[in-house]
């Protein structure tokens, strides 16, 4: 079996063979075609996005511990990030204490393990940055 990786979703016609689609990272792709809400396949409501600013090679608290039903961490810099998803604070880039997220790779976090914590990034791109994005509903 096989499945395509579409930057941005194709249009198909009545009748079209349609091929499974992945994300960037070879995941499966599944909509929630029930008519929910959302800017998200498979979620009832639309994220909210900021760009919180994070200091180089400093533990920085994006989005404090709250109940939510989406979590998406974007990352639009040139270097690797990690994102701690439950309020520990970052020290290096190493997926031991964190989810290690790379350039132009958004973290998803699984629908069914939504993380409650508070949620904190550490990055080393050589400056401070808001290229990263933390949406949220």
């Amino acid at each position: 079996m096989d499945a395509n990786y579409n930057s941005s979703p194709p249009t198909f016609q009545s009748g079209a063979l349609v091929n499974l689609q992945t994300d960037v990272n070879g995941n499966l792709k599944i909509v929630d075609a029930s008519g929910g809400g959302g800017g998200v396949p498979g979620y009832q409501a639309t994220p909210t996005w900021s760009n919180p600013s994070v200091a180089n090679a400093t533990s920085v608290t994006v989005l404090a511990a709250g109940t939510r039903t989406y979590l998406g961490v974007q990352n639009n810099t040139s270097g690797t990030i990690t994102v701690g998803t439950g309020g520990q604070v970052l020290s290096n880039i190493t997926g031991t204490n964190g989810i290690v997220v790379y350039p132009g790779q958004l973290y998803e976090a699984p629908s069914n393990a939504i993380p409650q914590g508070a949620i904190t990034v550490y990055q080393t791109s050589g400056s401070t940055t808001t290229l990263i994005s933390v949406g949220v509903c």
